[in-house]
C-alpha cells in the first residue's frame, strides 16, 4: 500500500519537484496557500486544520518565505508564517501522531563559526535563521519528528539558470568571490526525503556537499562546463555590491556526522546540477 504524503507548502520548487517525481511511489496529498492545492494551508492567517486528514504517514515542511532578504522586510509577517504558525501546526499534527519532515537550513549556526555538525550548538545570527531555530527546539521534542538541514539548493530556477543563460549568450554576469556556497541538486533533495520517510530516523539529519566554494568560482566552473569564455565572469567584492548581504558563512557546507546523514563529494553535485542545467538550456552535452 502507499504511504500518505502530505506536502505542506507544495507550490516550493523543492515540493514540486518531489511531487512531480514521486507521485507513483506515494500518495501525496498538497497543500498550498492558494486554491491550487488539494488543501489550503495559508500560514499568513488563521489556519483551518478540520480538513487535513488524520491518516497521514509523515508530513513534509516546505512551507514559509525562504528569500532571507525578503523576510528581514516585514519581521512580524515572517514571524508569524516562519515561527508561529509553523510551531502551531506541527503541534496540531504531532498530537494526531503524524511524523514531520521538516526543512531547516545551515543559518542555524553562526556566521562565524565552522562547527556545524548535527551535535553542533545553535546560534543564528539573522531572523530567518532563528525561526528555523525556534521550530528545531519545538519538533525536538518529539522522537517521532525528522529534522533535515540543508545548504544552498539548486533547482531550474535558481541563479545558476540565469547564469547559464546570460554565459551561453555570451552576456556578462557579476559573481561574489568572498560569500560561499555549498550548491545541493535539487534532485538528490527529493531522493533524500523519499529515503528518510522510508527510513524514518529521528533527530537531526545533514545532506550536503562535503566542501564549499566562492560564487566566483561555481561561475568559472560554470562556464568551463558550458564551454564559454570566462572573460564573460566579472569577480566583485560584496561590500562593493548595492546588493544587501544578510547571510555571510564563513562556511557554507555541513558537516555530517550521523548514520542517516549524507555527504556528498562537491565535484559530484556540480555534476548533476550542470548536467540537469544544459538540459533545462538545450545544451548538449
Amino acid at each position: 500500500m502507499k504511504k500518505t504524503v502530505l506536502l505542506i507548502g507544495s507550490a516550493s520548487e523543492i515540493a514540486s519537484c518531489f511531487h512531480k517525481n514521486y507521485s507513483e511511489k506515494y500518495h501525496i496529498i498538497a497543500s498550498t496557500r492558494s486554491r491550487d492545492g488539494t488543501i489550503i494551508v495559508d500560514l499568513a492567517n488563521k489556519i483551518d486544520l478540520t480538513h487535513i486528514p488524520d491518516k497521514l504517514d509523515v508530513a513534509i515542511f516546505c512551507a514559509g518565505i525562504t528569500n532571507i532578504k525578503s523576510l528581514e522586510k516585514d519581521i512580524l509577517l515572517a514571524a508569524r508564517v516562519n515561527c508561529i504558525s509553523t510551531i502551531d501546526l506541527c503541534r496540531v499534527l504531532n498530537a494526531r501522531n503524524i511524523p514531520i519532515l521538516f526543512i531547516s537550513s545551515t543559518a542555524v549556526f553562526s556566521q562565524s563559526s565552522n562547527k556545524n555538525s548535527e551535535y553542533d550548538s545553535l546560534s543564528p545570527e539573522c531572523h530567518y535563521g532563528l525561526f528555523k531555530a525556534c521550530v528545531e527546539n519545538e519538533l525536538m521534542l518529539s522522537p517521532i519528528n525528522t529534522i533535515i538541514r540543508l545548504p544552498k539548493v539548486i533547482g531550474r530556477n535558481s541563479l545558476l539558470t540565469k547564469w547559464g543563460k546570460s554565459l551561453s549568450e555570451g552576456r556578462p554576469i557579476t559573481c561574489f568571490s568572498d560569500l560561499k556556497v555549498a550548491p545541493l541538486p535539487i534532485k538528490l533533495v527529493i531522493d533524500y526525503f523519499s529515503y528518510l520517510i522510508e527510513s524514518r530516523p529521528d533527530g537531526i539529519v545533514h545532506l550536503s556537499p562535503d566542501s564549499d566554494i566562492s560564487y566566483y568560482e561555481l561561475a568559472l566552473k560554470l562556464a568551463r562546463s558550458l564551454n564559454v569564455s570566462a572573460s564573460f565572469i566579472k569577480p566583485i567584492l560584496s561590500v562593493e555590491s548595492n546588493a544587501e548581504v544578510i547571510y555571510k558563512p564563513s562556511k557554507a557546507f555541513l558537516d555530517c556526522k550521523r548514520t542517516y546523514s549524507q555527504s556528498i563529494s562537491l565535484d559530484d553535485s556540480l555534476q548533476i546540477i550542470f548536467e540537469d542545467l544544459k538540459a533545462n538550456l538545450q545544451i548538449s552535452i
